[in-house]
């Protein structure tokens, strides 16, 4: 049982690091940081590297809607589908208890869906989901898509444990049976409703780190614009010095939102992340919002 629990514990440590390491490859993208540094960090220290990160990026990551792509749509499906789960899980017993001695039998199953409070916390966490649907479909981005990626790490951690959990007791209360020389037994074995919620947070969190890298297409919108303009010379080619031009042009036509989006800018040769006045249409003070 010892061995059952230790793997449980690294089980539900991979899944949050892999989902962090993610989080933290999208956030040093959208800021133009180093990549393995970073996820490497996020590894380490799981939500805390993320955290760190964002906080670190200051102004170069940006709050604004992130561009409508199929891994944008797949998040919000999944989502929408996991929290309806959820909700269906209420319907089902989450567990099955049953046993006899000698001649008595007993049977009964029990799940959230037979108290208030049940009801109201699967019912909240359902909720959540839908929520995060709705973010992802109208919004998108970063600014999302971390939070939901970090709710349901732990919402898919928590059905895997009671599941492994549910096994395991299983296994334990069969030993009475030996114990009582065959004159008891019991049994316990986990009922539809945790399979529904577990499959439920699973594709959350899916839909939580598609939404996360749905973000990722829009940082190589600008520079396949600009490699597209620029390639090649000869006869029917552009010069070189009109692959120069449109190069430039590429870039300051569209300046790529860091939290998840694009925006029309015309820079007038200035950083596009400095602010300020000089051609960028922005005031000083807006670029310093990163969650908008």
């Amino acid at each position: 049982m010892v061995d059952s629990l230790v793997l449980v514990v690294l089980i539900d440590g991979l899944i949050h690091a892999l989902a962090s390491g993610l989080a933290g490859y999208a956030v040093a993208v959208r800021s133009g940081r180093r990549v393995w540094p970073a996820v490497v960090l996020c590894i380490l220290l799981p939500w805390l590297g993320v955290a760190i990160l964002a906080a670190s990026s200051g102004a170069r990551l940006r709050a604004a809607r992130s561009p409508r792509n199929r891994a944008r749509n797949i998040a919000s499906i999944s989502l929408l589908v996991g929290g309806l789960l959820i909700f269906a899980s209420l319907l089902d017993a989450w567990a099955t208890v049953s046993g006899h001695e000698r001649t008595y039998a007993e049977s009964f199953s029990a799940g959230p869906g037979d108290t208030g409070f049940g009801i109201m916390v699967v019912g909240i966490v359902g909720l959540v989901l839908i929520a995060m649907a709705a973010a992802s479909w109208f919004h998108g981005g970063l600014r999302f898509g971390i939070p939901a990626a970090w709710v349901t790490a732990a919402l898919a951690t928590v059905m895997i444990d009671l599941a492994v959990i549910s096994a395991l007791l299983d296994g334990f209360v069969g030993r009475l049976r030996n114990l009582s020389a065959d004159q008891a037994s019991a049994q316990l074995s986990v009922g539809g409703g945790t399979w529904l919620a577990l499959l439920g947070a699973v594709l959350g969190l899916a839909g939580a780190l598609a939404m996360v890298l749905s973000t990722m297409s829009s940082v190589s919108a600008p520079l396949g614009a600009a490699v597209q303009a620029a390639s090649g010379s000869g006869f029917g080619q552009p010069s070189r010095s009109d692959n120069n031009s449109a190069v430039a042009d590429a870039w300051s036509a569209t300046s790529t939102d860091q939290w998840g989006g694009t925006r029309a800018q015309t820079t007038g040769g200035a950083d596009p992340w400095a602010g300020g006045s000089s051609g960028s249409g922005e005031t000083p003070g807006s670029t310093a919002d990163r969650w908008g």
